[in-house]
Protein backbone atom coordinates (compact mmCIF):
# COMPACT_ATOMS: atom_id res chain seq x y z
CA UNK A 1 0.00 0.00 0.00
CA UNK A 2 1.32 3.45 -0.98
CA UNK A 3 2.00 5.94 1.80
CA UNK A 4 1.35 9.67 1.69
CA UNK A 5 4.27 11.86 0.58
CA UNK A 6 5.05 14.99 2.62
CA UNK A 7 6.00 17.71 0.14
CA UNK A 8 7.51 21.01 1.17
CA UNK A 9 4.92 23.77 1.07
CA UNK A 10 4.67 26.08 -1.91
CA UNK A 11 5.06 29.82 -1.46
CA UNK A 12 1.53 30.64 -2.65
CA UNK A 13 -0.13 33.79 -1.34
CA UNK A 14 -2.86 33.21 1.21
CA UNK A 15 -6.18 34.95 1.89
CA UNK A 16 -7.43 36.44 5.13
CA UNK A 17 -9.93 34.30 7.01
CA UNK A 18 -10.09 30.85 8.58
CA UNK A 19 -10.57 27.42 6.98
CA UNK A 20 -12.36 24.69 8.94
CA UNK A 21 -10.49 21.38 8.56
CA UNK A 22 -12.05 18.12 9.70
CA UNK A 23 -9.78 15.06 9.73
CA UNK A 24 -11.28 11.57 9.60
CA UNK A 25 -10.18 7.94 9.17
CA UNK A 26 -11.69 4.42 9.47
CA UNK A 27 -13.19 3.60 12.90
CA UNK A 28 -15.39 0.71 14.13
CA UNK A 29 -18.68 2.67 14.02
CA UNK A 30 -18.58 3.18 10.24
CA UNK A 31 -20.65 3.38 8.07
CA UNK A 32 -22.52 5.39 10.75
CA UNK A 33 -21.75 9.12 10.68
CA UNK A 34 -23.13 9.86 14.15
CA UNK A 35 -19.78 10.72 15.81
CA UNK A 36 -18.53 13.06 13.13
CA UNK A 37 -22.03 14.59 12.82
CA UNK A 38 -21.92 15.51 16.51
CA UNK A 39 -18.39 16.84 16.13
CA UNK A 40 -19.21 19.05 13.13
CA UNK A 41 -22.52 20.26 14.59
CA UNK A 42 -20.76 21.35 17.80
CA UNK A 43 -18.65 23.73 15.69
CA UNK A 44 -21.32 24.76 13.18
CA UNK A 45 -23.64 25.98 15.92
CA UNK A 46 -21.10 28.75 16.66
CA UNK A 47 -22.32 30.31 13.37
CA UNK A 48 -18.78 31.34 12.55
CA UNK A 49 -18.25 32.37 8.91
CA UNK A 50 -15.41 30.12 7.77
CA UNK A 51 -13.81 31.11 4.47
CA UNK A 52 -13.72 27.47 3.42
CA UNK A 53 -14.57 24.05 4.91
CA UNK A 54 -12.71 20.83 4.20
CA UNK A 55 -13.07 17.18 5.25
CA UNK A 56 -9.88 15.17 4.68
CA UNK A 57 -10.22 11.35 4.58
CA UNK A 58 -7.24 9.12 5.34
CA UNK A 59 -6.89 6.09 3.09
CA UNK A 60 -7.85 2.77 4.71
CA UNK A 61 -5.01 0.28 5.21
CA UNK A 62 -7.11 -2.39 3.51
CA UNK A 63 -10.35 -2.57 1.57
CA UNK A 64 -13.29 -1.39 3.72
CA UNK A 65 -16.84 -1.35 2.32
CA UNK A 66 -18.04 0.27 5.59
CA UNK A 67 -15.57 3.15 5.21
CA UNK A 68 -16.50 3.63 1.54
CA UNK A 69 -20.18 3.74 2.49
CA UNK A 70 -19.35 6.25 5.26
CA UNK A 71 -17.56 8.56 2.81
CA UNK A 72 -20.50 8.40 0.40
CA UNK A 73 -22.92 9.30 3.22
CA UNK A 74 -20.71 12.20 4.27
CA UNK A 75 -20.77 13.75 0.78
CA UNK A 76 -24.56 13.66 0.86
CA UNK A 77 -24.91 14.93 4.45
CA UNK A 78 -22.32 17.70 4.25
CA UNK A 79 -22.36 19.08 0.67
CA UNK A 80 -21.04 22.49 1.83
CA UNK A 81 -17.62 20.90 2.56
CA UNK A 82 -14.84 20.04 0.13
CA UNK A 83 -14.23 16.29 0.44
CA UNK A 84 -10.58 15.29 -0.01
CA UNK A 85 -9.74 11.59 -0.27
CA UNK A 86 -6.14 10.48 0.25
CA UNK A 87 -4.44 8.32 -2.38
CA UNK A 88 -2.00 6.92 0.17
CA UNK A 89 -2.21 6.11 3.88
CA UNK A 90 -0.94 9.05 5.93
CA UNK A 91 -2.02 8.53 9.57
CA UNK A 92 -3.44 11.65 11.25
CA UNK A 93 -0.44 13.82 10.34
CA UNK A 94 -0.63 12.97 6.63
CA UNK A 95 -4.38 13.48 6.41
CA UNK A 96 -3.95 16.79 8.20
CA UNK A 97 -1.05 17.86 5.94
CA UNK A 98 -3.10 16.97 2.85
CA UNK A 99 -5.86 19.34 4.01
CA UNK A 100 -3.32 22.11 4.68
CA UNK A 101 -2.05 21.80 1.09
CA UNK A 102 -5.59 22.67 -0.10
CA UNK A 103 -6.03 25.43 2.51
CA UNK A 104 -6.07 28.92 0.94
CA UNK A 105 -6.28 31.00 4.13
CA UNK A 106 -3.62 32.21 6.58
CA UNK A 107 -5.34 30.50 9.52
CA UNK A 108 -7.17 27.22 9.98
CA UNK A 109 -9.35 25.65 12.65
CA UNK A 110 -8.85 21.90 13.06
CA UNK A 111 -11.42 19.42 14.36
CA UNK A 112 -10.99 15.65 14.73
CA UNK A 113 -13.88 13.38 13.77
CA UNK A 114 -14.61 12.07 17.29
CA UNK A 115 -14.17 15.32 19.24
CA UNK A 116 -17.02 17.57 20.32
CA UNK A 117 -16.61 21.26 21.18
CA UNK A 118 -18.20 22.37 24.42
CA UNK A 119 -18.77 26.13 24.44
CA UNK A 120 -17.81 28.68 21.79
CA UNK A 121 -14.27 28.94 20.49
CA UNK A 122 -13.58 32.71 20.26
CA UNK A 123 -11.81 32.62 16.88
CA UNK A 124 -12.00 36.33 16.08
CA UNK A 125 -10.94 37.30 19.61
CA UNK A 126 -7.92 34.99 19.27
CA UNK A 127 -6.97 36.59 15.94
CA UNK A 128 -7.00 39.99 17.71
CA UNK A 129 -5.34 38.70 20.89
CA UNK A 130 -2.62 40.77 22.60
CA UNK A 131 -0.61 37.53 22.80
CA UNK A 132 1.56 36.33 19.90
CA UNK A 133 0.64 32.70 19.33
CA UNK A 134 1.17 29.85 16.88
CA UNK A 135 -1.40 27.50 18.46
CA UNK A 136 -4.53 28.11 20.51
CA UNK A 137 -6.06 24.78 21.54
CA UNK A 138 -8.81 23.42 23.77
CA UNK A 139 -8.17 20.89 26.50
CA UNK A 140 -10.49 18.39 28.21
CA UNK A 141 -10.40 19.86 31.73
CA UNK A 142 -13.54 21.41 33.22
CA UNK A 143 -11.74 23.94 35.39
CA UNK A 144 -9.81 27.07 34.41
CA UNK A 145 -6.82 26.16 36.58
CA UNK A 146 -6.34 22.40 36.27
CA UNK A 147 -3.83 20.46 38.30
CA UNK A 148 -0.59 19.65 36.39
CA UNK A 149 -0.62 16.44 34.34
CA UNK A 150 2.07 14.68 32.31
CA UNK A 151 0.63 16.24 29.12
CA UNK A 152 0.03 19.70 30.61
CA UNK A 153 2.79 20.05 33.25
CA UNK A 154 2.84 23.87 33.30
CA UNK A 155 0.09 26.41 32.65
CA UNK A 156 0.47 30.10 33.40
CA UNK A 157 -1.74 33.17 33.19
CA UNK A 158 -1.38 35.26 30.04
CA UNK A 159 -2.16 38.80 28.89
CA UNK A 160 -5.24 37.37 27.20
CA UNK A 161 -7.75 36.51 29.91
CA UNK A 162 -9.42 33.86 27.75
CA UNK A 163 -6.34 31.66 27.53
CA UNK A 164 -3.43 30.18 29.47
CA UNK A 165 0.19 30.03 28.35
CA UNK A 166 0.84 26.30 28.22
CA UNK A 167 3.71 23.82 28.01
CA UNK A 168 1.46 21.18 26.48
CA UNK A 169 -1.34 21.12 23.92
CA UNK A 170 -3.82 18.77 22.27
CA UNK A 171 -4.39 18.57 18.51
CA UNK A 172 -8.02 17.52 18.96
CA UNK A 173 -9.38 21.06 18.43
CA UNK A 174 -7.09 24.02 17.75
CA UNK A 175 -6.57 27.24 15.82
CA UNK A 176 -3.24 27.79 14.07
CA UNK A 177 -1.30 29.34 11.16
CA UNK A 178 -1.24 27.40 7.91
CA UNK A 179 2.33 28.12 6.73
CA UNK A 180 3.88 27.77 10.20
CA UNK A 181 2.18 24.40 10.76
CA UNK A 182 3.14 23.01 7.33
CA UNK A 183 6.78 23.93 7.96
CA UNK A 184 6.70 22.26 11.39
CA UNK A 185 5.17 19.04 10.02
CA UNK A 186 7.67 18.92 7.14
CA UNK A 187 10.62 19.53 9.47
CA UNK A 188 9.73 16.96 12.12
CA UNK A 189 8.46 14.28 9.73
CA UNK A 190 11.63 14.36 7.63
CA UNK A 191 13.98 14.43 10.64
CA UNK A 192 12.29 11.25 11.88
CA UNK A 193 10.74 12.69 15.06
CA UNK A 194 7.15 11.80 14.09
CA UNK A 195 5.24 9.55 11.70
CA UNK A 196 1.72 9.98 13.04
CA UNK A 197 1.01 13.03 15.27
CA UNK A 198 2.31 16.58 15.74
CA UNK A 199 1.31 17.29 19.37
CA UNK A 200 3.47 14.44 20.65
CA UNK A 201 6.62 16.17 19.34
CA UNK A 202 6.15 19.04 21.79
CA UNK A 203 5.38 16.63 24.63
CA UNK A 204 8.36 14.33 24.00
CA UNK A 205 10.85 17.16 23.49
CA UNK A 206 9.73 19.06 26.57
CA UNK A 207 9.69 15.83 28.58
CA UNK A 208 13.36 15.29 27.69
CA UNK A 209 14.17 18.92 28.51
CA UNK A 210 12.83 19.09 32.09
CA UNK A 211 14.28 15.69 32.98
CA UNK A 212 17.71 16.83 31.80
CA UNK A 213 17.43 20.38 33.17
CA UNK A 214 16.45 19.40 36.72
CA UNK A 215 17.58 15.78 36.94
CA UNK A 216 14.08 14.65 37.95
CA UNK A 217 11.79 11.82 36.85
CA UNK A 218 8.27 13.12 37.56
CA UNK A 219 6.46 16.16 36.16
CA UNK A 220 5.19 16.75 39.72
CA UNK A 221 8.72 17.86 40.65
CA UNK A 222 9.10 20.45 37.87
CA UNK A 223 10.27 23.78 39.28
CA UNK A 224 8.92 27.01 37.82
CA UNK A 225 11.62 29.16 39.43
CA UNK A 226 13.34 31.88 37.41
CA UNK A 227 16.42 29.89 36.41
CA UNK A 228 14.56 26.88 35.06
CA UNK A 229 11.73 28.92 33.55
CA UNK A 230 14.23 30.80 31.37
CA UNK A 231 15.15 27.47 29.78
CA UNK A 232 11.49 26.38 29.50
CA UNK A 233 10.46 29.73 28.02
CA UNK A 234 13.15 29.45 25.38
CA UNK A 235 11.72 26.06 24.36
CA UNK A 236 8.17 27.48 24.42
CA UNK A 237 9.13 30.33 22.06
CA UNK A 238 9.46 27.82 19.21
CA UNK A 239 5.81 26.78 19.57
CA UNK A 240 4.01 29.65 21.35
CA UNK A 241 1.18 27.40 22.55
CA UNK A 242 -1.90 28.52 24.49
CA UNK A 243 -4.92 26.68 25.86
CA UNK A 244 -8.38 28.21 26.16
CA UNK A 245 -9.80 28.36 29.66
CA UNK A 246 -12.55 25.80 30.20
CA UNK A 247 -15.01 28.58 31.13
CA UNK A 248 -14.63 29.68 27.49
CA UNK A 249 -14.55 26.28 25.75
CA UNK A 250 -13.17 22.76 26.11
CA UNK A 251 -13.48 19.51 24.17
CA UNK A 252 -15.16 16.18 24.83
CA UNK A 253 -13.57 13.03 23.43
CA UNK A 254 -16.13 10.57 22.02
CA UNK A 255 -13.47 7.83 21.63
CA UNK A 256 -13.95 6.76 18.02
CA UNK A 257 -11.15 4.18 18.13
CA UNK A 258 -12.66 2.27 21.07
CA UNK A 259 -16.28 3.00 20.24
CA UNK A 260 -17.13 -0.60 19.43
CA UNK A 261 -17.27 -2.82 22.51
CA UNK A 262 -17.76 -6.59 22.56
CA UNK A 263 -20.43 -7.72 24.99
CA UNK A 264 -22.49 -10.85 25.55
CA UNK A 265 -24.93 -11.17 22.73
CA UNK A 266 -22.65 -9.43 20.21
CA UNK A 267 -21.09 -6.08 19.54
CA UNK A 268 -22.61 -2.71 20.20
CA UNK A 269 -21.34 0.54 18.73
CA UNK A 270 -21.02 3.98 20.25
CA UNK A 271 -23.53 5.04 17.60
CA UNK A 272 -26.14 2.90 19.32
CA UNK A 273 -25.02 4.13 22.76
CA UNK A 274 -25.22 7.72 21.59
CA UNK A 275 -28.74 7.25 20.22
CA UNK A 276 -29.80 5.49 23.44
CA UNK A 277 -28.47 8.40 25.51
CA UNK A 278 -30.43 10.86 23.36
CA UNK A 279 -33.57 8.74 23.81
CA UNK A 280 -33.08 8.62 27.58
CA UNK A 281 -32.54 12.38 27.87
CA UNK A 282 -35.56 13.12 25.67
CA UNK A 283 -37.84 10.88 27.73
CA UNK A 284 -36.43 12.06 31.07
CA UNK A 285 -36.81 15.68 30.01
CA UNK A 286 -40.37 15.10 28.83
CA UNK A 287 -41.35 13.59 32.20
CA UNK A 288 -39.68 16.45 34.08
CA UNK A 289 -41.45 19.13 32.04
CA UNK A 290 -44.92 18.08 33.22
CA UNK A 291 -46.25 20.73 35.62
CA UNK A 292 -48.49 18.78 38.00
CA UNK A 293 -49.60 21.81 40.04
CA UNK A 294 -50.75 23.64 36.92
CA UNK A 295 -52.30 20.56 35.35
CA UNK A 296 -54.31 19.72 38.50
CA UNK A 297 -54.76 23.21 39.93
CA UNK A 298 -58.20 22.38 41.38
CA UNK A 299 -57.25 19.15 43.14
CA UNK A 300 -54.44 18.78 45.68
CA UNK A 301 -54.77 15.00 45.76
CA UNK A 302 -54.46 14.79 41.95
CA UNK A 303 -51.37 17.02 42.08
CA UNK A 304 -49.69 14.73 44.63
CA UNK A 305 -50.70 11.66 42.63
CA UNK A 306 -49.19 13.23 39.51
CA UNK A 307 -45.92 14.03 41.32
CA UNK A 308 -45.72 10.48 42.61
CA UNK A 309 -46.31 9.21 39.07
CA UNK A 310 -43.43 11.34 37.77
CA UNK A 311 -41.09 9.81 40.34
CA UNK A 312 -42.16 6.29 39.34
CA UNK A 313 -41.62 7.04 35.64
CA UNK A 314 -38.14 8.44 36.31
CA UNK A 315 -37.24 5.43 38.42
CA UNK A 316 -38.37 3.11 35.62
CA UNK A 317 -36.17 5.02 33.16
CA UNK A 318 -33.19 4.77 35.51
CA UNK A 319 -33.60 1.00 35.63
CA UNK A 320 -34.05 0.77 31.86
CA UNK A 321 -31.07 3.00 31.05
CA UNK A 322 -28.59 2.59 33.96
CA UNK A 323 -25.50 3.71 32.00
CA UNK A 324 -27.30 6.71 30.51
CA UNK A 325 -28.53 7.73 33.96
CA UNK A 326 -24.95 7.52 35.31
CA UNK A 327 -23.85 9.81 32.50
CA UNK A 328 -26.70 12.20 33.33
CA UNK A 329 -25.59 12.23 36.99
CA UNK A 330 -22.05 13.11 35.87
CA UNK A 331 -23.45 16.03 33.89
CA UNK A 332 -25.44 17.14 36.96
CA UNK A 333 -22.29 17.05 39.12
CA UNK A 334 -20.39 19.01 36.50
CA UNK A 335 -23.23 21.54 36.27
CA UNK A 336 -23.30 21.95 40.06
CA UNK A 337 -19.52 22.38 40.12
CA UNK A 338 -19.75 25.08 37.44
CA UNK A 339 -22.45 26.84 39.46
CA UNK A 340 -20.25 26.66 42.56
CA UNK A 341 -17.34 28.13 40.58
CA UNK A 342 -19.68 30.87 39.38
CA UNK A 343 -20.76 31.79 42.94
CA UNK A 344 -17.16 31.65 44.22
CA UNK A 345 -16.11 33.99 41.43
CA UNK A 346 -19.03 36.29 42.27
CA UNK A 347 -17.97 36.42 45.95
CA UNK A 348 -14.37 37.09 44.95
CA UNK A 349 -15.44 39.95 42.66
CA UNK A 350 -17.79 41.44 45.28
CA UNK A 351 -14.92 41.61 47.79
CA UNK A 352 -12.60 43.27 45.27
CA UNK A 353 -15.03 45.73 43.64
CA UNK A 354 -18.27 47.60 44.45
CA UNK A 355 -21.34 45.64 43.40
CA UNK A 356 -22.63 46.38 39.87
CA UNK A 357 -19.67 48.64 39.10
CA UNK A 358 -17.93 48.30 35.69
CA UNK A 359 -14.93 46.73 37.43
CA UNK A 360 -17.24 44.23 39.18
CA UNK A 361 -18.93 43.27 35.89
CA UNK A 362 -15.56 42.91 34.16
CA UNK A 363 -14.36 40.69 37.00
CA UNK A 364 -17.45 38.47 36.67
CA UNK A 365 -16.76 37.83 32.98
CA UNK A 366 -13.36 36.35 33.82
CA UNK A 367 -15.02 33.30 35.37
CA UNK A 368 -18.12 31.26 34.55
CA UNK A 369 -21.28 33.37 34.35
CA UNK A 370 -24.92 32.40 34.87
CA UNK A 371 -25.55 32.62 31.13
CA UNK A 372 -22.48 30.56 30.15
CA UNK A 373 -23.21 27.82 32.70
CA UNK A 374 -26.84 27.43 31.67
CA UNK A 375 -25.91 27.65 27.99
CA UNK A 376 -23.40 24.84 28.46
CA UNK A 377 -25.95 22.60 30.22
CA UNK A 378 -29.35 23.64 28.77
CA UNK A 379 -31.21 20.36 29.31
CA UNK A 380 -29.63 19.57 32.68
CA UNK A 381 -30.42 23.04 34.07
CA UNK A 382 -34.02 22.83 32.83
CA UNK A 383 -34.53 19.38 34.39
CA UNK A 384 -33.06 20.48 37.72
CA UNK A 385 -35.28 23.59 37.73
CA UNK A 386 -38.41 21.51 37.21
CA UNK A 387 -37.34 18.97 39.84
CA UNK A 388 -36.83 21.83 42.27
CA UNK A 389 -40.37 23.07 41.61
CA UNK A 390 -41.71 19.55 42.08
CA UNK A 391 -40.11 19.46 45.54
CA UNK A 392 -41.86 22.75 46.38
CA UNK A 393 -45.20 21.47 45.08
CA UNK A 394 -44.91 18.37 47.29
CA UNK A 395 -44.90 20.43 50.51
CA UNK A 396 -46.88 23.50 49.43
CA UNK A 397 -50.28 23.63 47.80
CA UNK A 398 -49.37 26.32 45.27
CA UNK A 399 -52.88 26.82 43.79
CA UNK A 400 -54.31 27.21 47.30
CA UNK A 401 -51.52 29.58 48.24
CA UNK A 402 -52.16 31.64 45.10
CA UNK A 403 -55.86 31.77 45.95
CA UNK A 404 -55.04 33.02 49.47
CA UNK A 405 -52.77 35.69 48.01
CA UNK A 406 -55.53 36.81 45.65
CA UNK A 407 -58.06 36.98 48.51
CA UNK A 408 -55.60 38.87 50.68
CA UNK A 409 -54.77 41.27 47.86
CA UNK A 410 -58.47 41.88 47.18
CA UNK A 411 -59.22 42.47 50.89
CA UNK A 412 -56.25 44.86 51.21
CA UNK A 413 -57.37 46.78 48.14
CA UNK A 414 -60.95 47.04 49.49
CA UNK A 415 -59.70 48.18 52.93
CA UNK A 416 -57.54 50.89 51.36
CA UNK A 417 -60.49 52.14 49.28
CA UNK A 418 -62.73 52.38 52.39
CA UNK A 419 -60.04 54.15 54.40
CA UNK A 420 -59.44 56.60 51.57
CA UNK A 421 -63.17 57.38 51.37
CA UNK A 422 -63.42 58.03 55.12
CA UNK A 423 -60.30 60.12 55.14
CA UNK A 424 -61.68 62.28 52.31
CA UNK A 425 -64.86 63.03 54.36
CA UNK A 426 -62.89 64.41 57.31
CA UNK A 427 -60.84 66.56 55.01
CA UNK A 428 -63.94 68.17 53.54
CA UNK A 429 -65.31 68.84 57.05
CA UNK A 430 -62.08 70.51 58.09
CA UNK A 431 -61.96 72.64 54.97
CA UNK A 432 -65.21 74.38 56.01
CA UNK A 433 -63.67 75.63 59.30
CA UNK A 434 -60.34 76.99 60.29
CA UNK A 435 -57.21 74.85 60.04
CA UNK A 436 -56.33 73.28 63.34
CA UNK A 437 -52.80 74.60 63.36
CA UNK A 438 -53.86 78.23 62.87
CA UNK A 439 -56.61 78.05 65.53
CA UNK A 440 -54.19 76.55 68.03
CA UNK A 441 -51.59 79.22 67.37
CA UNK A 442 -54.11 82.03 67.86
CA UNK A 443 -55.44 80.62 71.13
CA UNK A 444 -51.86 80.42 72.40
CA UNK A 445 -51.45 84.05 71.43
CA UNK A 446 -54.52 85.13 73.42
CA UNK A 447 -53.42 83.26 76.53
CA UNK A 448 -50.01 84.99 76.41
CA UNK A 449 -51.69 88.40 76.03
CA UNK A 450 -53.81 87.82 79.09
Amino acid sequence: MANYHFDERSGKSLQEGVTLIVVTSPIPTHPSTSLIDDAIESVMKMNYKFKDMVISYDKARSSSPQYNSYKKKMRTKWPQFKHLEMKGHGHFIGTFHNALKHCKTKHFFLLQHDIKLHGTFPINECLRSPETWNIVATHHFTTDKPEPTHWFPIMKASADKKMMKSWGWSERIFLSKRDWMMDKIHEYYHNGKTKDFIESIFHKEFDKLWRKEEGIKSFHDISTSGTHMKVYNKFWQEWKTFNLKSSVAYHIHMHGRTAKKTMKGGAISSDKTHKTHKTFMKQYGSISNENCAKKHSKSRSDTLRCLKGKKSQKLALQKKYPEEFKEFQKQVKLFEKKKKDMFNNMMKCSKAHPMRSPAFNKCLKKGPTYASVHEAFPLVSKILDTEGMDSVHEVIDIPKLNALFKTHKKATKSKKATKSKKGGGRSRARSRGRPRGRSRDRSRGRSRAQ
